[in-house]
């Protein structure tokens, strides 16, 4: 029920986001602009208490500092059991208003697993939303701490209870974090 809401309030912040003109921040001149960056992220901060371990890298490009495309790749490992996994996932992500607070969602995201485990539990498919804040630490730096929500609208409940099976603190909300590094940037007149 609590992600139930929480996703519908998610949903009406980036549609009404979108909707909403932003002639403020536009000149007569169009302008877009198209960063790429990468990221060092974690969704899984507090399996660190428990002999879980995730890291991951994301390169993204970003649009007009709105939008977000993203190819987040995470490596889970888990001490006591020895089992690990890659998450790949394609995700975007919204800045509404171009501000700190974005939401994003993963597209398509795909888990494989690795260890003691039947054949049939080796790929899972699997569906998350973010809600983070970004804040800047430098001119092309910035640190995300985010809300992750797995499963949100609670298709994938036996992918969830295999992944707990074998990663305990693998939750349905997690706290995140991404470390975003800005490479390069190309301004182009519309």
């Amino acid at each position: 029920m609590k992600t139930g809401v929480l996703t519908a309030i998610m949903l009406c912040l980036s549609i009404s986001s979108m909707i909403s003109a932003d002639s403020t921040n536009r000149s007569t001149e169009e302008h877009t602009s198209v960063q790429l960056a990468a990221s060092l992220i974690s969704h899984d901060l507090d399996g660190l208490f428990i002999s879980q371990f995730q890291a991951g890298i994301m390169p993204s490009c970003i649009i007009d500092n709105r939008t977000i495309l993203s190819l987040p790749v995470l490596y889970t490992y888990q001490n006591d059991s020895g089992a690990w996994m890659l998450d790949v996932s394609g995700n975007i992500s919204y800045y509404p208003k171009g501000r700190n607070l974005w939401i994003g969602m993963s597209v398509l995201q795909n888990i494989l697993l690795f260890g003691d485990m039947d054949e049939n539990e080796e790929h899972l498919m699997m569906h998350e939303m973010f809600l983070g804040y970004s804040f800047r630490l430098g001119e092309r730096l910035f640190i995300s701490p985010c809300l992750v929500i797995r499963d949100p609208f609670q298709r994938y409940q036996e992918e969830m209870e295999v992944l707990q099976e074998f990663f305990p603190s693998y939750a349905r909300i997690e706290l995140g974090i991404h470390i975003r590094g800005i490479a390069a940037e190309i301004q182009s007149a519309l």
